[in-house]
């Protein structure tokens, strides 16, 4: 009996250190685990924004050169005179014109995203651009827009007021478009600078994190620009309501989460200022948490083993 109860005591003494010894490394790798995986979001948080935010200075390029362009068309006297100009013109009022077309062809463009310049007459109600005088019908056909398109849509936008400078995206092409007041309710004209739709959905597309996810940039009214969607429009006018409402409780490169479709979604979201411009990227969850699994896999076989 005597050698059951030392057996005993002998058992209980050596349990004991191993039991605080697993609860310490239990802790330990407990610690390690959280630690870890708040270090890879941290990475992929700032990974992501990383992205987004070399998109934003390409953009806020592309605008700061656009906004060179108006200045230039602003201060040069050649396109004020022609401001003027009614429907009825005479051989001076031609000769105006095209010294101001033969202008328009030497102005540099600065940035490759910027593919034409053009300049709006509300009082003449008449366009130029390099090619010569164009009605809004005739600037149709000059970007061979296909028929189907909804050209009355095209006229009313390029006719516009816009007081303020802004980016927006008329049918499938993207304009940068703001009057330049002299008597707003009959001499204004509107300069209006064509993006290349093309390459500027290049530069969203060559960053290829991005194509794991939903990128939309958004004018100040929160209507699409761009997307790395293929079907980016229809998809963005179903969701616009539930994106409208997450990002109004965010600020500035904050992260949201929305669910859409049974699927959730991690919401990272810049507002820029300078450029008026709303981006956001939507990422599915389950793709963040890749690299947690992973982790997670390797540290419950540590624990196992241990």
């Amino acid at each position: 009996m005597k050698k059951v109860i030392i057996k005993k005591e002998m058992f209980y003494s050596l349990l004991i250190p191993y039991v605080l010894l697993g609860i310490v490394g239990l802790i330990s790798f407990r610690y390690m685990y959280t630690t870890s995986i708040k270090n890879v979001n941290n990475e992929v948080i700032r990974g992501n924004y990383s992205i987004l935010n070399k998109i934003v200075r390409e953009i806020d390029y592309l605008v700061s050169d656009i906004e060179r362009l108006v200045i230039e068309v602003d201060s040069n006297p050649r396109f004020a005179r022609i401001l003027n100009l009614d429907k009825n013109r005479t051989g001076s009022d031609n000769y105006k014109l095209a010294m101001g077309i033969n202008e328009l062809k030497k102005i540099k463009k600065y940035n490759y995203l910027i593919e034409d310049l053009i300049l709006y007459y509300h009082k003449g109600d008449f366009f130029i651009n390099a090619l010569g005088i164009r009605d809004a019908d005739l600037l149709y056909t000059d970007y061979l827009l296909g028929e189907n398109k909804n050209q009355e849509e095209w006229n009313q936008k390029l006719k516009e007021n816009y007081p303020i400078g802004k980016l927006i995206k008329i049918l499938d092409e993207i304009f940068y478009i703001v009057t330049i007041p002299t008597n707003e309710t009959v001499e204004y004209s509107n300069v209006i600078v064509k993006v290349n739709t093309e390459q500027f959905n290049a530069l969203i597309g060559s960053y290829d994190n991005l194509n794991e996810g939903k990128f939309y940039i958004l004018d100040r009214d929160f209507e699409l620009l761009a997307s790395n969607d293929a079907d980016g429009s229809s998809s963005f006018e179903k969701d616009i309501e539930n994106l409208r409402a997450v990002t109004s409780t965010l600020s500035n490169q904050e992260i949201g989460s929305i669910t859409l479709n049974s699927q959730k979604y991690r919401v990272f979201y810049i507002e820029e200022n300078s450029s008026d411009l709303h981006y956001i990227w939507m990422i599915e969850e389950y793709q963040l948490r890749a690299k947690s699994s992973f982790i997670l896999v390797a540290f419950t076989g540590m624990g196992v083993a241990f």
